[in-house]
């Protein structure tokens, strides 16, 4: 496309299409330069483990994560902005790997300013997940602190709070939330109310448990 709207310049010659550019946008025209994709910094992939060296690629896998991620699928767009997807299965079965190279896709990052990546384990509760997300969102420990004491006098609960106050930090942001490990339908449920008004928050949750994923 020849439209400046439809990319992000990050240089000379080079940019990365917005999603209205469509999924295969390497190589076309945008603002009348060519584009590269390019990928976003590591400073952007929040928490994001590194592929293993011997990383074997599970092209059929990540493709229909990529495509539930980016076209929809058969899952819901609520009116929040927010599309989910889950991988299920047991351990050792690459799970985790497979959304790390699902969260390094360029045609995914051409969506997204950030990846926001919370690994959960059998002994990590909610609100535990919910702050460390926060403080990766850029909240201070003193914000959180004092959000949490308002909520109390409010007669909020912590969790509800502690979720709005960080969508205050997504606010326009376009990211891929990703939930690895999840055990319980507690923590699948500790970002049920995260939300990325104006922008695009995608979720991406991996599980043993096969009816989490559901």
């Amino acid at each position: 496309p020849g439209n400046a709207d439809l990319v992000v310049q990050d240089g000379a010659r080079r940019g990365r299409c917005r999603p209205e550019a469509g999924d295969e946008a390497v190589g076309r025209l945008a603002a009348g330069q060519w584009v590269l994709l390019q990928p976003l910094p590591e400073s952007k992939l929040c928490g994001v483990p590194r592929l293993p060296d011997n990383h074997v690629p599970l092209p059929e896998v990540q493709a229909a994560h990529r495509s539930a991620l980016l076209r929809g699928g058969s899952l819901g767009l609520t009116a929040a902005g927010v599309l989910a997807t889950a991988s299920y299965g047991r351990a050792g079965e690459g799970k985790t790997t497979m959304a790390a190279s699902l969260a390094r896709d360029p045609r995914v990052q051409a969506h997204l300013d950030q990846v926001q990546w919370v690994t959960f384990g059998q002994g990590r509760t909610a609100m535990q997940a919910q702050r460390a997300l926060a403080e990766q969102v850029g909240l201070t420990g003193h914000a959180i602190e004092r959000d949490q004491a308002r909520a109390r006098e409010r007669g909020q609960r912590a969790s509800a709070a502690l979720q709005a106050l960080i969508s205050s930090q997504l606010r326009d942001k376009r990211i891929l939330l990703v939930s690895d490990d999840v055990w319980t339908s507690e923590q699948a449920r500790a970002f049920s109310s995260v939300e990325a008004v104006g922008g695009l928050l995608l979720r991406l949750v991996t599980t043993r448990n096969q009816k989490l994923a559901e």
